[in-house]
């Protein structure tokens, strides 16, 4: 995923662990994001690319 996104992911668990004093590994927040998550982003990105012009290929 890169590090980049990464450092984000691990910057938002570290952020839920400390508020809610719970230990939460960027792992587990990882895989809450694509339980809860995936469905939507899959019409999201599908819509997207439909609605897109096409693509001139070479």
């Amino acid at each position: 995923i890169g590090q980049q996104r990464y450092q984000l992911l691990a910057k938002h668990a570290r952020e839920i662990s400390y508020l809610s004093n719970t230990n939460i590994k960027t792992t587990t927040f990882l895989h809450y994001l694509i339980d809860e998550f995936t469905k939507k982003g899959h019409a999201s990105l599908l819509n997207q690319l439909q609605k897109a012009p096409p693509t001139e290929e070479e």
